[in-house]
C-alpha cells in the first residue's frame, strides 16, 4: 500500500474516532449534576475543575461534606494535592469552556500517548501509525472512557512511561514523568517502588523533590486558608473510607475496577480491609517488580551477548 494511501486512512480513521467519542459526548453532556444521567466531564468537573475552585474560596476539596455541598460533585479522590495546583488554570475558565478544552487536551493527549507507545517499542515511526494507533486507543473502551469522563488517568500513564523509559539517558525527563506518575498514588506507589529497584535514584529523587515540594505548596496554602492540620489529615482519613464504601468503588459493586482483589471480591462478596488490601497490592507489586526486573537483566545479557 502507497505511503499516501496509508496517511490518508490513517487520517480518516483517527478523525472518525474522534467524531464517535465527541458525539457520544455530547449526547450525554449537560451541566454538572450527582444525580442526572447527564454524566459526561464528571471526572473533569470532580478532580480537575473544582479543586482549584474550592481552594481558592477556603474550602478543603478532600473534606467530602463541606466540597460537595458547595459543589455538585460526589467527591474528590485521593490524589496528590499537587493536582490541585497543576489543573488551576482551568478552574479560571469558565466552566463550559474549560470542560471542552480539557476534552480536547484528553484527545490529544491520546496522540502523545500512541506516540510515546511506538517510540518505546519499535523506535522511529510515521506520523500516520501514530494517528492509526491513536485511533485504536480513543475507540476502545477506556480511551472513549477517559475522553467522555474527563479523567486524567493518560497524565498519569504517560508519566510513568517518560519516568521507566527515560530514567537513565534523560533524567530531568524522567522526573517531570515521575510527578505526573505520582499524582495518583495507585500509579505512584508502584512507579517509585520500581525505579528504586532499577536504581534509577538520579531521575526519581528529582521526581520526588518536585512532587513534594509542589504538594506541600498546596497544603500550606489549604492551612493559610484557616483549614487545621488535624482537621486536613481526618479528611484524607475520611476520603479513603468513603471510596472504599462508596457503590461506585466498592469492591463488590464497582464497575470500573479490574484488578485481582476486585475480581477475588466480587467472586466471594468477600471485602478485607485496608491493611489486607495493602499487603496483597504489596505482594502483587513484588512479584510484578521481580519479573521486570529479572526481564531487563535477561534483556541486558543478551544484548552484552551479542556484542561479541
Amino acid at each position: 500500500m502507497a505511503e499516501r494511501t496509508k496517511r490518508i486512512l490513517a487520517c480518516a480513521a483517527f478523525a472518525l474516532a474522534v467524531a464517535l467519542v465527541t458525539a457520544r459526548t455530547l449526547a450525554v453532556a449537560g451541566p454538572p449534576s450527582v444525580t442526572s444521567d447527564r454524566w459526561a466531564l464528571n471526572d473533569f468537573y470532580a478532580t480537575v475543575y473544582y479543586p482549584p475552585r474550592a481552594l481558592l474560596a477556603g474550602i478543603n476539596p478532600y473534606e467530602i461534606e463541606s466540597y460537595t455541598s458547595a459543589y455538585p460533585v460526589v467527591n474528590f479522590p485521593l490524589y496528590a494535592p499537587l493536582t490541585v495546583a497543576l489543573n488551576l488554570p482551568f478552574a479560571l475558565l469558565p466552566r463550559a469552556l474549560a470542560g471542552a478544552l480539557y476534552f480536547s487536551m484528553c484527545v490529544l493527549l491520546v496522540v502523545v500517548l500512541a506516540g510515546l507507545i511506538l517510540h518505546v517499542t519499535v523506535g522511529r515511526a510515521a506520523g500516520y501509525q501514530v494517528l492509526a494507533l491513536a485511533a485504536l486507543v480513543i475507540t476502545s473502551r477506556p480511551g472513549q472512557q477517559n475522553a467522555m469522563n474527563g479523567q486524567m488517568t493518560l497524565q498519569v500513564v504517560i508519566g510513568c512511561i517518560l519516568a521507566l523509559h527515560f530514567s537513565k539517558e534523560r533524567p530531568w525527563l524522567a522526573a517531570f514523568g515521575v510527578v505526573l506518575g505520582t499524582l495518583k498514588p495507585t500509579f505512584g506507589l508502584p512507579l517509585v517502588l520500581l525505579m528504586a529497584v532499577r536504581r534509577d535514584y538520579r531521575a526519581l529523587g528529582r521526581g520526588l523533590a518536585l512532587a513534594c515540594a509542589g504538594s506541600a505548596l498546596v497544603l500550606v496554602a489549604l492551612l493559610a486558608r484557616g483549614i487545621g492540620l488535624d482537621d486536613l489529615v481526618s479528611s484524607f482519613r475520611a476520603n479513603f473510607a468513603w471510596h472504599g464504601d462508596h457503590p461506585n468503588t466498592n469492591l463488590v459493586t464497582t464497575y470500573s475496577r479490574v484488578d485481582s482483589v476486585f475480581l477475588l471480591s466480587r467472586a466471594s462478596g468477600w471485602i478485607p480491609t485496608g491493611g489486607t488490601q495493602f499487603a496483597f497490592a504489596c505482594a502483587c507489586m513484588a512479584v510484578g517488580i521481580w519479573a521486570s526486573v529479572r526481564a531487563a537483566g535477561a534483556g541486558v545479557r543478551a544484548a552484552s551477548a551479542s556484542t561479541w
